[in-house]
């Protein structure tokens, strides 16, 4: 009875364990308080890369996978990879970023049907790359064209001591990169200068050298003064960056002015004599560099004296038809008048009228006189916008003629005749 009774109740035992094997555990990972921000949010990474460790319990064997859009990763690793149940501690290690993209990866850990995953996140390497960090711009100035590729905020700078000459203008951007303009001013130094733009986001800064050549400047007013033929005094006003100095050519009517004005770096006078030639002329003055690398020219010309010379101012012709000529000599231009009241009988036959310091000839028919009464004219030959002229006076004689008062005259004329013969 006693060995029936154990029989049974250890079959019975052997029932209940059998049935307890067959009901398998749930499996579970459980996240150390010290790692569950991590999974709960992510877990970063600066640019310089590192590592980083998590700590979890698990009731059944577990592996670790690491992709990246479900592809693997070299730039992310996991120590170990897989273990046995119970607590486990993962080291994950990320080496440095030298892209300048920020990076991610997706770490699953599995532990039979039970997973949990981590988002691992790097930070991109920050830069600021500029398109040229160098310019050289001529001493005339020009607007020069900086690109910029960063994955910062980042401002412009130009410094205080440069923002006289380098200014800022115009910005565009595209997909990946800003086009920043600047526009460089004349140099008005001797010298060459040097100036900076600098780029920075307070923890990268990238600067940018502006080198702009200098050279002599030399402003004058005027490059060419006209005098008239009295002569007269030509003021030059000029400005200048270095210590000039001037050259007079060797002429005897060109001279510096050393009267009573005063004279000064900016303002020079010079003295032009009158010019009795009938000629015009011209002459330079040469303002130059010292070092003879610069030079700027002054051209002064002088008119010459104005002169309307006619050879005979009087003629005397008979009463029939008679042809003068009057010989001009002269250096400007000039015109030809005859008054109305002598146009009947004066006119000026074919000829040209041209300018030039050498003998003209104006030709005229004067027409025959069959009046009893000399007449007198005149022609009028003066300067164009000149204040210069000359007269031609023509004195023609009356058509001769006798006249007779009465027939008794005649009649006493006639009978004397026999006596006188």
């Amino acid at each position: 009875m006693v060995k029936q009774f154990l029989t049974t109740f250890i079959i019975s035992v052997l029932f209940l364990v059998s049935g307890c094997a067959d009901k398998e555990e749930p499996a579970q990972i459980t996240i150390n308080d010290s790692s569950i921000e991590y999974f709960q949010d992510r877990m970063d990474f600066s640019s310089e890369g590192g590592s980083k460790t998590i700590q979890f319990s698990t009731n059944k064997n577990w592996e670790i996978s690491v992709s990246e859009s479900g592809m693997g990763v070299d730039w992310c690793t996991v120590s170990p990879k897989s273990g046995i149940a119970g607590d486990v501690t993962l080291t994950i290690s990320v080496s440095g970023n030298t892209t300048y993209d920020e990076r991610n990866v997706i770490l699953t850990i599995s532990a039979g049907d039970a997973l949990e995953k981590l988002r691992v996140s790097q930070k991109q390497n920050d830069a600021i790359l500029l398109s040229s960090t160098l310019y050289e711009v001529p001493m005339e100035g020009e607007e020069i064209q900086l690109q910029v590729r960063s994955n910062v905020n980042y401002q412009v700078e130009i410094p205080e001591q440069f923002g006289g000459w380098i200014h800022q203008g115009t910005s565009t951007r595209s997909l990946e990169s800003r086009d920043l303009t600047f526009t460089i001013d004349n140099n008005l130094d001797y010298d060459k200068r040097q100036g900076e733009i600098i780029i920075s986001d307070g923890n990268i800064t990238e600067v940018v050298k502006v080198y702009q050549a200098g050279g002599g400047i030399l402003v004058l007013s005027e490059n060419q003064y006209n005098v008239p033929s009295n002569g007269g005094t030509v003021t030059v006003d000029l400005s200048s960056n270095f210590e000039y100095e001037f050259e007079l050519p060797n002429v005897d009517w060109l001279k510096l002015d050393n009267g009573t004005r005063g004279m000064s770096s900016h303002t020079i006078y010079f003295e032009v004599s009158s010019n009795e030639g009938y000629d015009d002329r011209s002459a330079n003055i040469r303002f130059y560099d010292p070092s003879g690398i610069f030079s700027e020219m002054v051209t002064v010309n002088q008119a010459q004296k104005d002169a309307l010379v006619v050879s005979t101012k009087e003629y005397y012709v008979n009463a029939g038809l008679n042809y003068i000529s009057v010989d001009i000599n002269t250096n400007i231009e000039y015109e030809m008048e005859i008054p109305l009241e002598y146009t009947s009988w004066i006119r000026q036959a074919e000829n040209s009228l041209t300018r030039a310091l050498r003998p003209y000839r104006l030709d005229f028919v004067i027409s025959e006189n069959d009046t009893f009464d000399k007449r007198v004219g005149k022609i009028i030959i003066k300067g164009k916008d000149k204040d210069i002229s000359e007269v031609v006076t023509i004195e023609q004689a009356q058509n001769d003629a006798i006249f007779i008062e009465s027939m008794k005259v005649a009649l006493l004329m006639w009978k004397s005749i026999p006596m006188l013969m």
